[in-house]
């Protein structure tokens, strides 16, 4: 199941549209983005209120996007603008004082209109990358504990039977 964070979010979300729309031997069961970058266009709302001041910064955001050698009309680059319906089940979790705050709500939204089973948290007051500075920040602990907890939710409830019955009958 792809998972990660910011960029890393935005390629898992990438991975998860390629392999719904070319399918590999082994299905994509769920997927977990944590403060995910899906729409490098984004200027306004929390990239402008969180732009400055919060680790992360629209500046930096704005050079990733420059040298990230993508197209903005891509869906590799902003996959919110891809389709979404037949993703995988999905955990999003935002900050609440992110920069990238509202894609990840969007992203959540999309996946939710689009019919996928969606589990949609935000970490609020704590900033972009928390999950990687839990030793520093004492809500971030808890924040990582909870997504886990609904990652896991997510994952148990995966029906994998009727892909194993369908590999049995073909065997």
């Amino acid at each position: 199941s792809p998972a990660g964070d910011s960029a890393g979010g935005n390629l898992a979300a990438g991975t998860s549209i390629a392999l719904r729309d070319e399918p590999a031997d082994v299905p994509v069961i769920a997927q977990w983005l944590l403060y995910p970058a899906t729409d490098m266009s984004a200027d306004g709302g929390s990239m402008r209120d969180f732009g400055e001041g919060f680790l992360l910064e629209a500046k930096t955001m704005e050079w990733f996007s420059n040298h990230y050698a993508g197209d903005e009309k891509d869906w590799r680059l902003n996959p919110v603008l891809k389709d979404a319906e037949g993703l995988p089940p999905t955990v999003v979790v935002t900050a609440g004082l992110d920069p990238l705050r509202d894609q990840g709500r969007a992203y959540a939204g999309k996946l939710i209109a689009s019919g996928v089973h969606t589990v949609y948290r935000e970490a609020s007051g704590n900033i972009h990358s928390f999950a990687n500075l839990r030793k520093i920040i004492p809500s971030a602990h808890d924040d990582l504990v909870a997504c886990l907890a609904a990652l896991n939710m997510i994952l148990a409830e995966v029906d994998t039977e009727p892909a194993s019955r369908q590999a049995a009958a073909a065997a």
